[in-house]
């Protein structure tokens, strides 16, 4: 009887699934499901960058004080004897060219009499590109203009 087996045989298996779902219930967890845990976050805060500084161009309205600073440094003007002198801001001239250069012609005194003061440049009042300072024998207005033209195109 040939059925007797299959029919057997099926109950085994059935009998050895059943036994594997039983298995398998019995690995699984008992009690709630974990939830996942929420950690609080710190802000973390992004740093500002300082502000970089604008560096301010000569001009001729900034170029009095910044030409006296350098020819007082260089000892073209001073306090002490022999007394060197440069005229006030009000009674010097002082141009801003289309190129940029900025010059100050101002009439002083040295120990030889009568100058002429001159400063040429232009760029950064922190770092000036000079192109020229000193002083020279008075000139004339002419004289002075043509210097005016001439400061920074010496090679042209």
């Amino acid at each position: 009887m040939p059925e007797e087996g299959v029919t057997k045989l099926l109950g085994m298996k059935a009998t050895g699934v059943v036994a594997a779902v039983f298995l398998l219930v019995g690995c699984a967890t008992t009690g709630p499901t974990p939830q996942p845990v929420e950690t609080s976050k710190v802000p973390v805060e992004t740093p500002v960058p300082e502000p970089v500084p604008t560096p301010e161009l000569i001009t001729s309205d900034n170029f009095y004080d910044i030409c006296v600073a350098q020819l007082t440094a260089h000892d073209y003007v001073r306090d002490e004897a022999p007394v060197r002198t440069i005229a006030a801001e009000s009674d010097s001239l002082i141009v801003q060219r289309a190129d940029g250069m900025v010059v100050m012609a101002a009439h002083g005194t040295n120990e030889n009499g009568d100058t002429t003061l001159i400063c040429g440049a232009k760029g950064y009042v922190d770092d000036p590109e000079w192109h020229q300072f000193g002083a020279s024998l008075r000139m004339t207005d002419a004289q002075i203009q043509e210097r005016i033209d001439l400061i920074g195109n010496e090679s042209a």
